[in-house]
């Protein structure tokens, strides 16, 4: 199973990064910010950055190995409880003006459990059929009828 789903590697392997990125950014302005406070007692700054940085890096720990990312997981160790998978596209526009569109890949389980990651659009229809191929039992697509279905009992949606 290690080989499967090169695509959704990639995805998980990109949103790590990114929460990686944006801990590093937070940690260098709480640094600025620190420094500006603390100017005449550097041992204090350099504890509290330490202290700061173990926190961050503590509370990232679980996101940087993919197997146990949630949506991994789900799909590769429990892909018996998979019900239904769709997309939904995402657009990010304040004050009427598109900065940007993505993709979000939600996954619905049979304990009525929902998994989400976001990926960029351009990797949509790959990632589909990706998963698709793999997980035949799985209901893809979004409809209100599917919706219903799963409302009334989850597994009704697993094909058989």
């Amino acid at each position: 199973m290690e080989n499967n789903y090169p695509l959704l590697k990639k995805i998980i392997r990109r949103e790590r990064n990114f929460k990686l990125l944006f801990a590093l950014a937070l940690l260098f302005i709480l640094g600025a910010c620190i420094g500006y406070v603390f100017q005449r007692q550097p041992i204090a700054m350099f504890l509290l950055l330490a202290l700061v940085s173990i926190l961050i890096t503590w509370r990232f720990k679980s996101s940087f190995r993919i197997d146990r990312h949630p949506v991994w997981h789900l799909l590769v160790s429990q892909a018996h409880q998979v019900s239904w998978i769709y997309f939904e596209e995402v657009q990010l526009q304040p004050f009427g003006i598109l900065l940007s569109k993505k993709a979000v890949l939600c996954i619905w389980t049979i304990g009525r459990v929902q998994e989400r990651i976001h990926l960029p659009l351009k990797y949509k229809e790959r990632l589909y059929n990706e998963l698709s191929d793999s997980l035949t039992e799985v209901s893809f697509g979004y409809s209100e009828e599917k919706k219903l279905w799963y409302e009334a009992h989850p597994s009704m949606l697993r094909r058989k």
